[in-house]
């Protein structure tokens, strides 16, 4: 699980382009670069199926392997993308205070690959 958490984060870079102090809050306009997630899942569901077609058994150890897999798949390309994080100063340290698209900033297409497993 450790291999995967690292390889998951080790494309991800970012870059600050602006920043807005208001007080106790802040406006941030960052780029994040990252694989693209959507096509990691959909290369992993494929494989899964495939797999499972085929009559291999998958167990959890087989699909942490196949999606790590396509993590460090070298043809995935990597995705840029603009986001504005809003920031609030709390106990003296500025914390994110909007945190629902934070996976989808760090990991591009991974919520929308998700919802379409359903």
């Amino acid at each position: 699980m450790k291999k995967l958490g690292k390889a998951i984060f080790s494309n991800l870079s970012w870059k600050i382009l602006s920043e807005k102090e208001e007080g106790e809050t802040a406006t941030v306009e960052v780029e994040i670069t990252n694989k693209d997630f959507a096509t990691i899942i959909d290369n992993f569901k494929q494989r899964i199926v495939k797999a499972a077609f085929g009559g291999e058994s998958i167990d959890e150890a087989k699909t942490q392997e196949y999606l790590l897999d396509e993590i460090n798949n070298a043809e995935i390309e990597n995705v840029t993308n603009t986001h504005i994080i809003i920031v609030e100063k709390q106990d003296g340290k500025w914390e994110v205070s909007e945190t629902n698209d934070i996976i989808n900033m760090l990991l591009p297409g991974f919520i929308e690959a998700i919802n379409s497993l359903s």
